[in-house]
């Protein structure tokens, strides 16, 4: 598990599992793979399990301009137990 924050703002994404996907999105084509899709915990404005993906993260900014980064101390945990984290407030 990975997780990636916005150090200029309270977002946070935690990638649990995924793949290299083409230029489409599709992870089972013939195609080169461009990208990379990730499924995991979200919390920003809400708290939810979605994809995600590297171009998307790459090309964020948090409301100062700086770009999200990778928590290179994170200790892995369940998804379970990061979303009550997030809904008592805390962070993993």
């Amino acid at each position: 598990m990975l997780k990636f924050f916005t150090p200029d703002s309270n977002w946070t994404w935690y990638a649990s599992d995924g793949s290299p996907v083409d230029e489409e999105g599709y992870m089972d084509s013939d195609k080169p793979k461009v990208d990379f899709m990730f499924f995991g915990l979200v919390s920003g404005f809400e708290l939810e399990l979605r994809h995600f993906s590297l171009s998307e993260l790459e090309a964020a900014r948090g409301p100062l301009g700086l770009p999200i980064e990778r928590d290179l101390y994170f200790q892995p945990k369940t998804l379970k137990a990061l979303m009550e984290l997030h809904q008592k407030g805390l962070t993993g």
